[in-house]
């Protein structure tokens, strides 16, 4: 019964939040333009969530790259919007815990 007691709280300080934070990954992508396929630099990343949660975004480097951190496992949608370019919404992107989900996006 001793080693029921030391075990549940090393559970419950040590590996509860390692296995919270596996609930959720990250999208890696790149933006580009469609016909010159150059990166859009600086252009906004959102994931789309309802709004009662933390919004997730992230703006593209000087290779059009972005990273979004801290996305939920499950289907996920995005927004990209750039100025001069018509917004763009990606849906249906699968995000599985421990594995990034890339993409490479023309606008």
């Amino acid at each position: 019964m001793k080693t029921t007691y030391r075990i549940l709280p090393f559970f419950l300080f040590f590996l509860l939040p390692l296995w919270l934070m596996a609930q959720q990954s990250a999208i890696r992508g790149t933006v580009l333009d469609q016909q010159s396929e150059m990166p859009l630099i600086g252009a906004t990343v959102q994931l789309v969530l309802p709004a009662d949660q933390t919004p997730v975004g992230a703006m593209t480097d000087a290779n059009g790259a972005f990273v979004l951190k801290g996305v939920p496992v499950g289907r996920q949608a995005i927004r990209i919007s750039y100025l001069g370019y018509e917004p763009l919404t990606v849906p249906n992107i699968l995000v599985t815990a421990g594995k990034e989900a890339q993409l490479v996006l023309d606008e």
